[in-house]
């Protein structure tokens, strides 16, 4: 994120431990399902959400849009990749840009 920010990343690991720690037998959720949703100000609104797809992919989703909602998701082979794409996603929406594919950016 931009300097000055509060790193997504941090904010993200930090609740990814506490679902860890709240459930010592598995780190994400046996089914698909949402385990992080970001809600992000800006021009546009919306919101980034991370969600376990299983073999530790991690599917990012964003979502915008007034009246027509608007969506973009792509999988992720990991956390770290996960949190970078989320990261970019959730600053393109607070400056009021559509979120875009970022080569480079999975595995």
């Amino acid at each position: 994120m931009r300097d000055g920010d509060h790193s997504l990343g941090l904010r993200v690991r930090a609740l990814l431990g506490e679902r860890r720690r709240s459930d010592s037998r598995a780190p994400f959720p046996p089914r698909p399902k949402p385990y992080v949703t970001l809600h992000v100000a800006g021009p546009l609104g919306g919101a980034v959400t991370l969600t376990a797809a299983g073999s530790g992919e991690i599917v990012v989703e964003a979502s915008w849009g007034g009246g027509r909602r608007h969506r973009i998701s792509a999988t992720q082979l990991n956390e770290r990749s996960a949190l970078r794409l989320a990261d970019t996603w959730a600053d393109q929406l607070i400056d009021g840009h559509k979120p875009t594919r970022s080569p480079g950016l999975q595995g």
